[in-house]
């Protein structure tokens, strides 16, 4: 359904909808989570392969490993080898009670969601909402695709969207 509602609106619109390397609709999504115990998130997020450390507070989550079986539009073993690796997510902790996750489609966040729910338990940390765009990310020729990626990858900055 959702891929004939992008359909008429290509053909009505002349666009060009932008999608990830899993083949979702790129519509940034950002996961809040109340943090209990950073300590132990971040020894349960260590011992996740699929999860890789930027920093001490920054990390990506990869289609890797326990992520290979997300419920996405392109399964793992279908994802052109030359994407490798495929972020899913990109995570930060902040003041230590706060969890912030970046994902380019609604589709990642919903899998994301319980994908975390069924390996981090909710007395570590607990997810307490989250926001997405509710406008598909379009452009009108190729020349916009890199600023258009650029503007998804810091949306919710770009925006300033916090939750209070």
């Amino acid at each position: 359904m959702i891929n004939s509602m992008i359909t008429n609106f290509i053909n009505d619109h002349n666009d060009t909808v932008i999608y990830t390397t899993t083949n979702e609709p790129m519509m940034p999504a950002r996961l809040y989570y109340k943090v209990h115990n950073e300590d132990l998130l971040v020894r349960a997020l260590k011992k996740l392969k699929c999860i890789g450390f930027e920093s001490k507070k920054h990390f990506v989550l990869l289609y890797y490993k326990e992520a290979k079986n997300l419920n996405l539009e392109v399964h793992y073993q279908d994802v052109p080898e030359e994407c490798y690796p495929v972020v899913l997510a990109t995570g930060c902790i902040k003041q230590g009670s706060i969890l912030h996750l970046d994902l380019k489609s609604l589709q990642r966040a919903i899998c994301i969601i319980d994908f975390l729910g069924k390996h981090i338990p909710p007395t570590i940390m607990e997810i307490t909402s989250f926001a997405h765009s509710n406008k598909l990310t379009v452009i009108q020729n190729s020349q916009e695709i890199q600023d258009t990626v650029l503007g998804v990858n810091n949306f919710f900055q770009i925006f300033h969207i916090n939750l209070i």
